[in-house]
């Protein structure tokens, strides 16, 4: 099984789309986001994420709760 981590995207969309691009390449099974994403736009980069994604909240994620609704949209 191969598990790829990153953390603090800060709504980096070029690097998320980077990382995602290189975990689809090396054909990562899960993907744990350690925290910050900062707000739900970068979310809708990890829709594609071929892999399971992980993740927790980070302490610069102001709007958590758009956050967390975002995903359960995506989750649908």
């Amino acid at each position: 099984m191969k598990i790829g981590i990153l953390s603090d995207t800060h709504d980096d969309i070029e690097n998320v789309q980077e990382g995602i691009n290189i975990f689809n390449k090396n054909e990562v099974n899960l993907v744990i986001h350690a925290g910050d994403y900062t707000s739900p736009g970068v979310i809708q980069e990890f829709q594609k994420l071929r892999s399971k994604l992980i993740g927790v909240l980070g302490n610069n994620d102001s709007e958590k709760n758009e956050i967390l609704q975002y995903f359960k949209t995506l989750e649908n």
